[in-house]
């Protein structure tokens, strides 16, 4: 999984806020985004990701 977190974090972000769209409104940074593909959201999720599997 370390490998492949760059792609891994976001499909698992993704999936929440498939699963649960409301989930969106936790990130300050994505309230007035429809889209969760912004920079910060990218970092976020990778720091996250990385924190979970390590």
């Amino acid at each position: 999984m370390k490998k492949d977190v760059a792609t891994l974090d976001l499909k698992f972000f993704l999936r929440i806020f498939e699963i649960a769209p409301l989930a969106t409104k936790l990130f300050s940074f994505l309230r007035d985004s429809q889209i969760p593909l912004d920079p910060k959201f990218k970092g976020h999720a990778m720091s996250v990701f990385i924190m979970v599997v390590c």
